[in-house]
């Protein structure tokens, strides 16, 4: 799957997009956008506890949209719970970060089976990938050869190559609206 680089430039970008609409202490809420956009790799702790760190990841309660929808739905109950501004807009983004997680990783080659994500659950517990992919997996087993540091090094330039633009696509076109 992609590294954090990608999951983190993604949330970057999402938030600076979306930064003015967001309540008053929208620059607090920053932190917890980009933990939910890499909260689906977290699922790799039990298994790094356990001695296997590929042992739960990517299974269907953190690669899916029903995660997402879980993880949006209690954002916004304790965003309501505590009297935050717009819980809906709050508990929505955090849906939509969390789900671009898993439309990141569908992107992005997986040789491991099962291959892809399981996307759809809790409606199918099917695992699927795009047909092309636009990101290099992440190699974890082997970390002590120098083929698969290059190889992760070379997959996180990539996810930069990608996401960056879009984040300086939109500090130009910020800085270019405001000066015109």
């Amino acid at each position: 799957m992609a590294t954090p680089v990608a999951h983190s430039l993604t949330a970057t970008v999402v938030f600076m997009v979306i930064k003015k609409r967001l309540p008053s202490w929208r620059d607090g809420l920053f932190g917890l956008y980009l933990l939910s956009a890499n909260l689906s790799d977290f699922d790799f702790l039990p298994g790094l506890l356990l001695g296997d760190i590929e042992r739960f990841h990517r299974g269907s309660t953190s690669h899916s949209i029903g995660f997402a929808i879980l993880c949006g739905l209690l954002v916004y109950t304790i965003a309501r719970w505590r009297r935050a501004e717009h819980p809906g807009r709050i508990g929505g983004l955090t849906a939509g970060l969390v789900g671009s997680h898993v439309l990141i990783d569908w992107l992005t080659r997986d040789p491991s089976p099962p291959t892809g994500v399981p996307a759809l659950w809790p409606i199918t517990g099917e695992y699927y990938t795009a047909s092309w992919h636009l990101f290099l997996n992440v190699e974890r087993n082997g970390l002590d050869s120098l083929d698969v540091w290059l190889h992760n090094l070379l997959g996180a330039t990539l996810e930069f190559g990608v996401l960056l633009p879009l984040l300086l696509a939109w500090f130009w076109g910020r800085h270019h609206h405001a000066s015109g």
